[in-house]
């Protein structure tokens, strides 16, 4: 996957429903799925976003009151890209400001005609920092990318700037999970996750056991927190029956720690 690859622009969209994308000819609508993290690239900012529909669009009515033959492969290649073509919506998520990004667009760190206590304050706006080493600040959203901003595929570094790293000594980080279609842990910080009141929801069969028990494994393996378990069903003590159609145990709290 070539995370430096542009696969479209954005041609619209507001703060309270979303960015709307054009894919660039050469993006297959079939790789953009629901759930998927992008990263669109603004002037001052970069947007964390997740995509939240796909949708198919055309240029002229009259294409799609006549379409091409399903035998015509050259007319369809010659309408693709152009007259039809593939949007996505996406919803932002987060804000990263990068500092380094941020100060080589509003100032020259080589002049010297004393705009210096200028420079130094905008410098600072991007100083904190948020799940890694490098000068950056997570934003909440409050504004949305201008437009013909390029989208990205979200990269392991976006992902470790955002969740963080479960190497991170300074953090009492723990990977939960992977991205769909990316071999990247999204990592939770148990430090924040216990300092308030946390419940997890579903359906039956939609892995809140096997999730929960995921969570307590990670708070006592980085003895975040001690835990007081009334466990009902016996689901997380030696063993307890994992989820799916075959008849199989996985390992409880006791057999761990």
């Amino acid at each position: 996957m070539d995370f430096e690859q542009p696969l479209g622009s954005v041609i619209q969209g507001s703060l309270s429903q979303g960015l709307e994308v054009r894919l660039h000819p050469d993006i297959l609508v079939e790789d953009m799925r629901v759930g998927k993290f992008l990263v669109v690239k603004g002037v001052r900012a970069h947007f964390f976003c997740m995509l939240t529909d796909v949708l198919l669009g055309t240029s002229s009515e009259r294409i799609m009151i006549n379409p091409p033959l399903p035998t015509d492969d050259f007319l369809q290649s010659v309408l693709a890209g152009g007259s039809t073509y593939g949007t996505i919506e996406l919803a932002p998520m987060l804000m990263l400001i990068i500092s380094s990004e941020k100060s080589s667009v509003y100032f020259n760190a080589n002049n010297d005609n004393g705009n210096n206590k200028k420079s130094q304050s905008i410098e600072n706006l991007a100083s904190f920092e948020a799940q890694t080493s490098a000068e950056i600040k997570l934003m909440p959203v409050k504004t949305i990318p201008s437009h013909f901003s390029q989208v990205f595929d979200a990269s392991e570094r976006d992902f470790s700037l955002v969740f963080g790293r479960e190497d991170d000594q300074s953090r009492r980080n723990f990977a939960v999970g992977k991205p769909i279609d990316m071999d990247v842990p999204v990592c939770l910080d148990l430090d924040r996750f216990v300092e308030r009141s946390n419940g997890i929801f579903g359906k039956s069969g939609t892995g809140k056991s096997f999730l929960t028990r995921l969570l307590l494994s990670g708070i006592i393996r980085k003895g975040a927190a001690v835990n007081l378990i009334f466990d009902m069903h016996s689901e997380y003590g030696w063993e307890a029956m994992a989820e799916g159609k075959q008849v199989n145990t996985v390992k409880g709290l006791k057999q761990l720690f």
